[in-house]
């Protein structure tokens, strides 16, 4: 099997896998009245660095400084850095001319910095999902079909809630531990992030993978009908519109469907 077909066929074997219920197809994204209408207006959403997200542990690891300079020198060979000038890095590591710890912090910031993310959560009813993100209530959660834009969405991981930094090998080892790695403290969120590498900023998806939009609480009736207009005028066809209310009976929101 060529490379292309085993692509083709590792694709196959996702959807598969959401289509039997091991992975999830639908997801959402609380976003503000402002937030929701940028993306409606743009039919983009925006794949963010890590250094932006609101968590300074983002990435967080302990890493391994304790290379040979024959390992380095390995490494650079992997990295396309040629022989001469890998045998000289090494050298120098090995004289104690260049910092390792400095080279390895400068790398594994490089590495990092190579991914960008967009988060999603499991659940449109969570409470603190709508007060942090969707302007306490007042914004809108978006749901999304995966399955209707698979190029955008097939690299979907759930995050790793553990109170432990993961140890990052720099030299040898696939940084994808690391960055869907986050403290317990986030669970609440239970977050989906999809992955790309190298291409920050914002990507057009297919409009047919917005399949709801649900209110807040405390959205406006204004802000409904101006969202509603979006959605209309840039032919984002098939959506479904819900709302949240607040049980009166239980802490918990109800999400029903929204009548005019």
């Amino acid at each position: 099997m060529d490379k292309k077909s085993s692509q083709v066929s590792n694709i196959d074997d996702i959807r598969q896998e959401v289509l039997d219920n091991k992975r999830p197809r639908y997801l959402y994204k609380y976003r503000s009245i402002d937030r929701a209408t940028e993306f409606l207006e743009s039919n983009s959403i925006y794949f963010s660095n890590y250094k932006e997200f609101n968590d300074p542990f983002e990435s967080a690891c302990k890493k391994k400084y304790d290379f040979t300079p024959k390992q380095y020198f390995q490494t650079f060979q992997k990295w396309g850095v040629n022989f001469f000038d890998s045998a000289i890095k090494a050298e120098e590591i090995r004289l104690g001319l260049v910092n390792p710890e400095d080279l390895l912090k400068k790398s594994t910031d490089m590495i990092f910095n190579r991914f960008s993310y967009f988060s999603m959560a499991e659940e449109p009813d969570n409470i603190l999902m709508w007060s942090h993100y969707a302007d306490s209530h007042k914004g809108v959660c978006f749901k999304f079909d995966l399955l209707q834009d698979f190029d955008t969405f097939l690299i979907t991981v759930p995050v790793d809630y553990n109170s432990d930094y993961p140890e990052f090998d720099t030299l040898n080892e696939n940084p994808s531990r690391i960055i869907i790695r986050k403290s317990p403290y986030w669970s609440y969120e239970k977050e989906h992030r999809t992955i790309k590498v190298n291409s920050p900023g914002l990507h057009k998806i297919n409009k047919e993978a917005l399949v709801e939009i649900i209110f807040g609480c405390r959205t406006s009736t204004e802000d409904k009908s101006e969202i509603r207009r979006l959605v209309e005028q840039n032919e984002f066809n098939d959506v479904q519109f819900s709302e949240a209310k607040v049980n009166p009976n239980a802490y918990q929101l109800d999400i029903i469907p929204y009548i005019k």
